[in-house]
């Protein structure tokens, strides 16, 4: 009996050894599916991780200034909103119906922006091998690819240019 314990703690511990570096090893990989600042997938930066061949390099920069291009009078009209919005509630003449308005037209544009994304990842699945495709969908189903403000950070830490507050206290 004790013997079969050993041999049973000698082989998880073979699996262990076995199976953890290659686990670490994928999910290398899909770290390097690199983001740009907008929390965007970066083609310059996904060749090496998904093996693109230079033509599919090619046809995703076209797809991403296309998406660019497609967002950006999108994110400037929500930036518009969003500051709205920050003047309606501090304002001494408030509205409910006002404030309303404008969170629902902000939820509709983040509603465009977000069909948009998952249409121009679908173009970008489409152009990738079999092969390829595994990898962009354990970025995908990791979190790490194409998520708007997913800058692979720890959900405790802040994202770039938001302040840690308690209680109205800043954190020293």
């Amino acid at each position: 009996m004790r013997g079969l314990k050993v041999v049973l703690a000698v082989a998880l511990l073979l699996g262990f050894v076995v199976l953890v570096p290659a686990q670490m090893a994928v999910e290398k990989e899909v770290q390097m599916i690199e983001h740009d600042e907008e929390g965007e997938m970066d083609p310059g930066k996904m060749g090496p991780a998904l093996g693109l061949t230079e033509e599919q390099r090619a046809k995703m920069m076209d797809l991403h200034l296309a998406l660019q291009r497609e967002l950006l009078p999108l994110k400037s009209k929500l930036h518009e909103l969003k500051v709205r919005l920050k003047l309606k509630i501090t304002s001494d003449d408030y509205s409910q119906k006002a404030v309303d308005q404008l969170l629902n037209q902000i939820l509709d544009l983040e509603k465009q922006i977000q069909k948009k994304r998952i249409a121009h990842m679908r173009a970008v699945r489409e152009m990738l091998t079999p092969e390829q495709r595994k990898k962009f969908d354990m970025a995908v189903l990791s979190g790490r690819a194409g998520k708007h403000g997913m800058h692979n950070r720890p959900r405790w830490m802040p994202m770039r240019g938001e302040h840690m507050q308690r209680r109205g206290r800043p954190l020293h």
